[in-house]
């Protein structure tokens, strides 16, 4: 579920228009970041289901991808989205 949200939002992201590019480029790059960051949890994770447990208290384990959300929300309010 997670994965598929991300991959949305990237299309989406890719196929916007009338934003500045240097705005847009942030947004990819922070959306790149997360699916890496979350790939990663992933793997040493090994099952969705224990995943799934994680992300009950996922701001605590990963303040980090948190953070980066934040920004990605913070710079799509920005450009009205």
């Amino acid at each position: 579920m997670f994965k598929n949200d991300i991959e949305k939002l990237e299309k989406e992201l890719r196929a916007l228009s009338g934003v500045e590019p240097q705005k847009k480029a942030e947004l990819i790059d922070l959306v790149e970041t997360v699916k890496s960051e979350a790939s990663r949890i992933a793997q040493t994770r090994g099952r969705a289901s224990e995943l799934m447990e994680s992300l009950k208290s996922f701001e605590g384990l990963h303040p980090r991808i948190v953070g980066m959300l934040d920004e990605a929300c913070r710079l799509l309010g920005e450009i009205g989205i």
